[in-house]
């Protein structure tokens, strides 16, 4: 991700990825929130998604204080700068810092 990336199609790809991993559960899902509960369950149980997904809907929610935590955690965690470079533009994209 670079200053020029589309944050629109990050989004949409976003979206989509979500949609996709959670679809067995949708009918469950009456809100956004209902959708971080499902992920968040998952995420306990050992079922890993993209780790970038929680923290997007953690700002579309409103929760800075929860996405810019988890932000930090996964930045921390990667080994590749490419990853940490990706991961900084997206914060910094989001209005988060790492």
């Amino acid at each position: 991700m670079t200053r020029d990336s589309n944050v629109e199609q990050l989004k949409q790809r976003i979206t989509k990825d979500v949609t996709e991993y959670i679809i067995h559960h949708l009918w469950q899902v009456e809100e956004v929130e209902d959708i971080i509960g499902v992920m968040e369950l998952r995420e306990k149980a050992g079922i890993y998604e993209n780790p970038y997904h929680l923290t997007v809907l953690y700002c579309l929610t409103g929760d800075l204080e929860q996405a810019q935590a988890r932000m930090t955690k996964v930045y921390n965690e990667l080994k590749l700068d490419s990853q940490k470079e990706f991961s900084a533009g997206l914060a910094l994209r989001l209005g988060l810092h790492v």
